[in-house]
């Protein structure tokens, strides 16, 4: 999977892979997109305080994913999209030996002060997973099936955080949502 050379925008990361994917799939591949980028293992584990870690070493040259088995499928394909979100992007480094650590309060990041780093890298692989998750390709069409915006169906079909939904929906409508 090809993703070099698009920076460190988590949009961008996001479109760069789910480019290559086939027009007729309704699900982001998780497990397939982190082995291609070699993430050599996705594992589900009992994660007291945590919702997932990356497991890289400092080059990011591979890595591994612990995800929080007591969660639910939807949470879990966030956190692993999450995750992958600090491991693809260049500017994500962690400041842990442990690697990336993320807890729940890490995957509601929404906004980061200037100066923070650790909410910076938070908010990008939050923004990160949102678009590998939820491509704007695979919601407009699914929003065109429904003829107006039906964010209930959405999120069962693409699982995410309302907030994320109605942003979607006005950036690919033009139209205002709220929740």
């Amino acid at each position: 999977m090809e993703i070099d050379d698009v920076g460190a925008n988590p949009r961008k990361l996001a479109e760069a892979i789910t480019k290559q994917l086939p027009d007729n799939i309704t699900s982001t591949p998780l497990l397939e997109i982190a082995k291609a980028i070699d993430i050599y293992e996705v594992r589900e584990e009992r994660l007291d305080g945590l919702e997932g870690c990356l497991i890289v070493p400092e080059d990011k040259s591979e890595g591994a994913i612990l995800v929080n088995k007591s969660q639910d499928e939807p949470r879990k394909r966030y956190t692993i999209a999450h995750e992958i979100g600090h491991y693809v992007n260049p500017m994500h480094r962690s400041s842990s030996p442990d690697g990336f650590r993320c807890t729940r309060s890490d995957m509601s990041v929404d906004s980061a002060k200037a100066g923070d780093a650790h909410a910076k890298m938070e908010l990008e692989a939050n923004q990160f997973a949102a678009y590998l998750l939820m491509p704007d390709r695979w919601v407009t069409a699914f929003m065109r099936g429904k003829g107006v915006a039906d964010l209930g169906s959405i999120s069962i079909k693409v699982p995410k955080v309302p907030q994320d939904l109605a942003t979607l929906y006005a950036r690919l409508s033009g139209q205002v949502a709220a929740v």
